[in-house]
């Protein structure tokens, strides 16, 4: 009894010592990194802003500097007291507005193959006040993806019918600097970033070509820039609260590994710390190496429109 007892025991010790070993090397490569490793965030792009962080960095600098507001003090009244004074229900209810219009109206417009995409509608601009140069006053947002879009506007024939088809991403960061007191110093972060590999439009089949590498292999390379980009146009004077201006985006969209110098025409307004912009370019897919698909059901216009409208706000 006792022998066998003892050969019950060392079959079981050597059983026992290889699960305990399996057990240890789990533990060490896969519980153990998976309680201590943050997961990593995939699909919401982020963007370099070096030289909107400098900006913030010297206003601050010079604020140290400058005399402490008073009730009289224009530029405290302007952007102290003001802003301070705006309610909650004023706020909600400009976010009950709608801030533009969205790209995906002209969605399926019929139209002949020759036609171009329509224009994306926008305000008309208000007339400028006479010009005057203030103090640099400069205000940091940065896009809110959920409340801005990025979307392509191309023709192609579906099954015999010439329709306009609009995909639409949410899924853009980037930042802006506003200078109220001279608009002409305004700028742009270092990269305006955009996911391609979220672009959704009313066709399933035609998403899920684009992102393939059968299509535009978007799921490889998922992120378009926009990077060097200046505003040209806007006028070396102080802004109104609320007015529209005019004025052009310029820098260098790349998709995938092609660059291309791009200028979008641009309108944008801010009000109630809010910066809404409309953009667009026309350009060919094949400026950008990507070959319109051609396959038989389903044959894509060359022409293509882009349309950015962004959202800001304050960080």
């Amino acid at each position: 009894m006792n022998r066998s007892r003892a050969l019950m025991l060392g079959m079981a010790a050597l059983i026992g010592i290889p699960a305990l070993i399996v057990g240890i090397y789990v533990a060490v490569n896969f519980i153990l990194p998976a309680l201590f490793t943050t997961p990593s965030t995939t699909g919401v792009p982020t963007a370099r802003s070096n030289n909107i962080d400098a900006l913030r960095t010297q206003q601050a600098e010079r604020a140290l500097t400058t005399t402490p507001p008073t009730a009289t003090n224009s530029a405290f009244y302007q952007n102290g007291v003001r802003a301070a004074a705006y309610s909650e229900a004023a706020l909600r209810g400009r976010l009950a507005q709608e801030l533009y219009v969205s790209c995906t109206v002209a969605r399926g417009v019929t139209a002949t193959p020759q036609n171009a995409p329509s224009a994306t509608p926008m305000p008309t601009a208000t007339p400028e006040p006479t010009p005057t140069v203030g103090e640099s006053n400069f205000v940091f947002l940065s896009i809110v993806g959920a409340e801005s879009e990025a979307c392509y506007q191309v023709g192609e024939i579906l099954n015999g019918s010439f329709v306009l088809a609009v995909g639409v991403t949410k899924e853009i960061a980037g930042e802006v600097a506003i200078d109220l007191g001279n608009l002409a110093n305004s700028q742009l972060g270092e990269e305006i970033n955009v996911n391609l590999a979220q672009i959704r439009s009313d066709q399933r089949n035609r998403d899920n070509w684009m992102i393939s590498n059968r299509g535009f292999n978007f799921n490889q390379f998922p992120i378009a820039k926009l990077t060097d980009a200046e505003l040209i146009g806007l006028p070396e004077r102080a802004y109104r609260e609320g007015e529209m201006l005019t004025f052009q985006i310029k820098g260098n969209l790349q998709v995938r590994e092609t660059v291309r110098e791009t200028t979008f025409t641009a309108m944008g307004m801010y009000s109630d710390g809010v910066l809404v912009v409309t953009a667009y370019t026309d350009l060919k897919l094949t400026d950008l190496d990507l070959n319109p698909p051609d396959l038989g059901f389903v044959r894509v216009n060359d022409d293509v429109r882009i349309v950015l409208n962004l959202v800001a706000r304050a960080q």
